[in-house]
């Protein structure tokens, strides 16, 4: 049995519809992330199973019970759901303590002799206590969030969503507002709190990191429409199209032809020179098709020209340094091609490579190829993206 079902669900806003038609089966005690760019429908499709927007059309079910169902006139109060939730905005009570925020959602089922797992008041103080403890923050227990910081803060809004022991826990972006040495932390002791519990985890980011570090199963939205699901690894290194990969943050989209397609693969015609890619990667185009291929930033390699490949003996493509990003354990190079295009490739530790310097640049691998519909893409290598540490970056011209 699911933990949750998600069934042709649809919200519409007006004329703008931000969920659109989306079927989703989350199973018991997995950690499952929605990711995408703001305004994908990953926010409000959570809020929709918490029970705090109403679906335009579809049906929810939560545990194999029905939450929500537009057909059949069902919706079930979010309280009446037993799910715990975690917010972007920590959303504690100013004016009472951690231990009072924690406890407030016990209290309220134990005044209501219909709610589903109503605690006895006597059972309150203990389950508050250990839920502080999980999360390391018993000692703050007396404080008030003005007196926490907001690392603290959101360990207290996490002890308040699983003190019920709730089977299902969702949580909306719960790190966007810490800083990176912080967020790496608690991605780590939120994960172990889950495996811990046993719960099922519904995740939301616009974090690749997180994302990728966290999830059983990720889940990618575009406008309002799942674009691809599975695991972790298989999305990175099989991105389902073009948005997937440029959504990753770590592919390169650059524009080339089919040359060739046999049982074998299919070879391509790009900027860096010729390259091969499985069958599976490319199903669907053919010899002489305008494509655009996803291509990893650790999967073209660098050489200083020699005279081998002035000569055009050598296999790939000219280049020009254009800008140097170095992260401490790993650089990024942005390399200008003859023809113009940008692509950004990734080497271990501090590069030696020069500002203007011309290199050979080749394809070792392809991630993904989908017909080039003509749609606007981001440059092939935009300016790489800074890291949670220290960073120097040298560059030719503004990158930005």
């Amino acid at each position: 049995m699911a933990a949750v079902s998600i069934k042709g669900v649809t919200k519409a806003f007006g004329t703008t519809t931000a969920v659109d038609d989306v079927h989703l089966d989350v199973h018991e005690g997995q950690f499952l992330t929605l990711v995408g760019p703001s305004g994908c429908g990953k926010t409000t499709l959570l809020r929709m199973i918490a029970g705090l927007e109403t679906p335009t059309r579809g049906a929810i079910e939560i545990h194999g019970s029905t939450v929500f169902s537009a057909e059949r006139r069902v919706n079930v109060q979010p309280y009446a759901r037993r799910i715990g939730m975690v917010f972007q905005s920590y959303a504690l009570w100013p004016h009472m303590t951690a231990f009072d925020n924690v406890a407030f959602p016990l209290r309220r089922a134990a005044g209501r002799r219909w709610s589903p797992g109503r605690p006895r008041r006597s059972e309150v103080e203990g389950r508050v206590l250990r839920a502080l403890e999980m999360v390391h923050c018993e000692d703050l227990a007396r404080r008030h969030p003005g007196e926490m910081s907001g690392g603290q803060q959101q360990r207290v809004a996490l002890a308040r969503a699983i003190v019920g022991s709730p089977r299902l826990v969702l949580m909306d972006e719960p790190l966007s507002n810490l800083d990176a040495k912080l967020r790496a932390r608690l991605r780590f002791e939120l994960r172990s709190i889950q495996q811990e519990l046993g719960f099922t985890a519904l995740y939301v980011t616009h974090d690749r990191a997180e994302a990728m570090s966290m999830s059983d199963v990720v889940v990618v939205l575009r406008d309002g429409r799942i674009e691809q699901v599975g695991p972790p690894d298989e999305v990175y290194h099989h991105p389902a199209s073009s948005y997937v990969s440029d959504f990753l943050g770590d592919h390169n989209l650059v524009r080339c032809r089919v040359a060739q397609r046999d049982a074998a693969g299919i070879g391509l015609e790009t900027p860096l020179g010729r390259a091969r890619a499985k069958p599976a990667v490319g199903a669907g185009v053919e010899t002489g098709q305008a494509v655009v291929a996803a291509i990893a930033r650790g999967a073209i390699s660098v050489d200083r020209l020699t005279t081998q490949h002035l000569d055009g003996d050598a296999a790939g493509g000219v280049a020009e340094v254009a800008g140097v990003a170095y992260y401490g354990w790993y650089s990024e190079v942005l390399l200008r091609l003859e023809r113009g295009d940008e692509v950004t490739v990734r080497t271990e530790g501090r590069t030696d490579l020069e500002l203007g310097e011309r290199v050979r640049a080749e394809v070792t691998a392809i991630a993904a190829v989908e017909v080039d519909a003509g749609a606007d893409l981001e440059p092939a290598g935009a300016a790489p993206a800074p890291g949670d540490g220290a960073e120097q970056v040298t560059t030719g011209k503004a990158l930005a």
